[in-house]
């Protein structure tokens, strides 16, 4: 393997372990902004470890032909510290704004549903 295909294969899990940190902080701003009981927790996690091992084989499948080896882990870590350190709070707080976006919307639909329920109902009596 030359050292230029090297290169690539360490940026590219790089930015793999910036997608992870991204998935991470989707499902952090998910729980943030609606409460849910700890079964629907279990299954947020299951998908998130899902998605980051998708991440990873599809990964390691284009770049290097399936091989994974210990550098590629490490550039992935340093990838999610990367992301961590820089980016976080910027794509937080976007997921946050668009999760609180989509509880309004629902709320102004159930609202609108109830008030049309309740006048279906009152002029039926």
């Amino acid at each position: 393997m030359s050292v230029e295909n090297q290169v690539v294969i360490f940026l590219s899990f790089v930015i793999a372990g910036m997608l992870g940190g991204i998935c991470f902080d989707f499902f952090r701003a998910l729980r943030k902004n609606f409460d849910t009981i700890d079964l629907v927790v279990y299954i947020e996690d299951l998908i998130f470890w899902f998605l980051l091992l998708l991440v990873t084989l599809v990964t390691a499948y284009i770049v290097s032909d399936g091989e994974i080896r210990v550098y590629m882990l490490f550039s992935m870590v340093l990838g999610g510290v990367i992301y961590f350190l820089i980016f976080s709070k910027i794509f937080y707080k976007v997921f946050s704004l668009f999760f609180r976006y989509i509880e309004s919307i629902g709320r102004n639909f159930l609202k609108l549903f109830r008030r049309t329920n309740h006048e279906t109902k009152t002029q039926n009596t």
